[in-house]
């Protein structure tokens, strides 16, 4: 949805039909919330934010993967 959003998707209806998990069930809600002003510098700092979450969730597994290893003699 997210995605969607930065790619200047901004019809609510259509955004909330990518809801998932529990959002699903809410899509009347959602629909509502999602009515709004979204312009370009709002979408950009979305993006920047999202490449800043894939980017930490990468560090995670890079050290996940670095613990595991050190763990490796034990």
């Amino acid at each position: 949805m997210i995605e969607a959003i930065i790619n200047n998707i901004s019809d609510p209806r259509l955004l909330s039909k990518l809801a998932k998990g529990r959002l699903q069930g809410k899509k009347e809600s959602l629909e509502q919330a999602l009515h709004g002003l979204m312009g370009p510098h709002q979408r950009k700092m979305l993006a920047v934010q999202l490449r800043h979450i894939d980017f930490l969730d990468e560090e995670v597994k890079n050290l996940d993967q670095e613990v595991e290893e050190r763990l490796r003699p034990f």
